[in-house]
């Protein structure tokens, strides 16, 4: 809220923009618009399409209609022109976005309507702070917090992604994966996951402080500060080796760090990829990192996603 000369508080405006998203567009978009308001998404369903909600901030200085007008246009123009390039990059249409000036709320409960208690892999649980679960023999349990800017677990390319990983740990050569890199962290989750799972020390890097932070603070709710370290630093400054990395980010990305992942993972490391639309972009990521000698062990596909789990080759 901004103060004024009696001591009264104006609520400041922000300018909501929302729009429905097919399933296959709903992580591009809500990471793109989440990067560009700098707070955070919203999702809920709406028929068969997600609607996904940020709120861009107006500028303190925007009190007359017409100044108020100018910063809406300039951040509708960016908003357009960043999703038009979105769609030509995955090569699916876009509705139109909505744009309506709102004043500030309690946003600290806005979000927590889209969250509940989830079963996000078989015997791991994920919950919020204010609920309350009882754990069954066998399961795991992570307390996640994520406030506006960040997952909560429920999309599917996360729950793949955390399903390959427990798949390692229980497959024969789950005793040797101890060093995990998550790359793209966000809430913590796959990094805290692995943890649980096995992990004897996880690095999880995001190049988003809001997200170290929420990752942080994460750790310690779930009392992992002695096997998970979340860090802002750069992947290019790492050296491995690592036995397992993970990345739910998006395919471009996946096949740019593609080299950076042979070079500081050791022979029969495993890798998870997540983030990817099956089809094109799936058999793409295959070629690129089978051509760096980073074979396919399984795929695991829900809607227009998979997740993939490789093996860096022992040669």
């Amino acid at each position: 809220m901004v103060s004024t000369g009696n001591g009264s508080k104006i609520k400041k405006k922000w300018l909501r923009v929302s729009m429905n998203c097919s399933s296959a567009m709903v992580e591009p978009v809500s990471d793109l618009l989440a990067r560009l308001s700098q707070v955070g998404t919203e999702m809920s369903t709406a028929n068969k399409d997600v609607m996904v909600t940020s709120y861009f901030a107006l500028e303190e200085k925007a009190k007359d209609r017409e100044e108020l007008s100018i910063a809406v246009s300039v951040i509708k123009k960016m908003v357009q022109d960043e999703l038009e390039q979105l769609s030509v990059i995955f090569k699916q249409e876009l509705e139109q976005a909505s744009y309506e000036i709102i004043e500030e709320q309690d946003w600290s409960n806005t979000w927590k309507e889209f969250f509940t208690t989830t079963e996000i892999a078989p015997g791991v649980i994920i919950k919020p702070s204010w609920e309350q679960y009882e754990l069954k023999k066998g399961e795991v349990l992570l307390e996640l917090d994520p406030g506006m800017a960040f997952g909560t677990g429920q999309h599917a390319s996360t729950k793949m992604a955390l399903g390959h990983i427990q798949a390692s740990y229980q497959g024969q050569a789950g005793n040797t994966l101890k060093k995990v890199l998550d790359v793209g962290t966000g809430t913590g989750i796959l990094a805290m996951g692995a943890a649980l799972l096995g992990a004897e020390e996880v690095l999880a890097i995001d190049n988003d402080p809001e997200a170290v932070e929420a990752a942080e603070e994460n750790v310690r709710k779930n009392s992992l500060e002695t096997k998970v370290y979340v860090s802002g630093r750069d992947l290019m400054d790492l050296t491995g080796p690592f036995d397992m990395i993970c990345a739910n980010i998006v395919h471009d990305v996946l096949v740019e760090m593609a080299p950076t992942f042979k070079k500081i993972t050791r022979p029969e490391a495993v890798i998870v990829l997540a983030g990817i639309l099956a089809g094109d972009q799936e058999k793409n990521i295959i070629r690129v990192y089978a051509e760096l000698g980073m074979s396919l062990k399984a795929s695991t596909y829900q809607e227009e996603w998979v997740a993939l789990c490789l093996q860096r080759n022992s040669l």
